[in-house]
């Protein structure tokens, strides 16, 4: 969301574009064999780069995606040896 203040007469241009989601239920819900099962929904065909942090500033690649259904999912191995994990997907160009 952004708020703009306006005390003059402006012109203001906004540009919109789709961000891919991720998605996860309930640690128990998505544990899978070896890791932790992550859902990316955004655009059909769409290649993305899944990155992963445990303090929001560090991040290190989690996984390359190819997203043919518009849906896919990943299982990331590293996620049982932390206490939190964060994740974020960026659509490669």
């Amino acid at each position: 969301m952004l708020t703009l203040t306006v005390n003059s007469n402006e012109v203001v241009t906004a540009n919109f574009s789709e961000w891919p989601r991720l998605e996860v239920g309930t640690p128990l819900e998505e544990m899978a064999e070896g890791g932790f099962r992550v859902t990316l929904i955004g655009e059909y065909s769409a290649s993305y780069e899944v990155f992963s942090s445990t303090d929001l500033v560090n991040w290190t690649l989690a996984d390359l995606l190819t997203n043919p259904y518009g849906t896919c999912q990943f299982t990331d191995l590293a996620a049982t040896n932390f206490s939190r994990r964060f994740y974020r997907a960026l659509k490669q160009p």
